[in-house]
């Protein structure tokens, strides 16, 4: 099975990788289980600033940039011009599984009219 961020055998071959550095470095004793934890936790930190920068970055993808692409079309909707309209379009091609997220919770209904009488 493939993993998009971090695949199993990767953090496996990198496990293995680091105990062989840590076993070379103490020479041919066995290596310590402090060094061990020390370089597991220091293989931990960089693989959760990977995961922070992957939820950054989904989240932006995702909920921040559709929302602000959601506000200006609804600003702009009515007004722009026709180059203005085909940046429109593309920014609804490019962000369109964010838009899809956050399309049931929009309202685009146009406001009651106001009858004269």
């Amino acid at each position: 099975m493939y993993y998009p961020v971090i695949s199993i055998r990767v953090i496996f071959r990198s496990l293995r990788d680091l105990y062989n550095k840590v076993k070379e470095s103490y020479g041919k004793e066995i290596a310590s289980s402090r060094a061990i934890a020390s370089q597991f936790v220091s293989f931990l930190k960089k693989i959760m600033v990977v995961a922070l920068l992957y939820l950054i970055l989904a989240g932006a993808y995702l909920l921040a940039i559709p929302f602000t692409v959601l506000f200006y079309l609804k600003l702009r909707w009515y007004v722009a011009s026709s180059f203005e309209r085909v940046f429109m379009y593309f920014l609804v091609f490019f962000f369109f599984p964010g838009l899809l997220l956050l399309g049931p919770f929009v309202n685009f209904r146009p406001q009651r009219r106001q009858i004269q009488g």
